[in-house]
């Protein structure tokens, strides 16, 4: 997901969806510190849920998975994106899944940064 110039949160990218599923969700805009992307987004910090039996969010009933990872993308100094990731292949995410997609998100955190300095010079 990533931040447009209105504060909001629109899915750029999905995989292993459906072009119904896809549909669907390409008007969807999440207010910053609404759900669990804009609260990833402007609280500029990563959920990782290995069993949603235990926390609680807006949406819980609808949600088909049992464990999630959220986490914030940076740019200069502000969040650009969230990385959500769903349905595990393995059920549930490990501690090992986070460490790498902490590394992934870091890397991509710098390429942005390195973007936008670019575009100001």
């Amino acid at each position: 997901m990533v931040v447009d110039k209105n504060k909001e949160l629109y899915i750029y990218k999905t995989i292993g969806w459906s072009t119904e599923e896809k549909a669907k969700i390409k008007e969807i805009r999440i207010p910053l510190g609404s759900g669990i992307a804009g609260k990833v987004a402007s609280e500029n910090k990563r959920i990782f849920v290995t069993n949603n039996e235990g926390y609680d969010f807006k949406y819980k009933d609808k949600y088909e998975t049992k464990s999630f990872i959220s986490l914030p993308v940076f740019g200069m100094h502000r969040v650009v994106a969230v990385l959500n990731l769903t349905d595990n292949q393995n059920g549930f995410y490990s501690i090992s899944d986070l460490e790498s997609l902490n590394i992934i998100t870091s890397i991509g955190s710098k390429i942005f940064e390195l973007i936008q300095m670019k575009k100001r010079v």
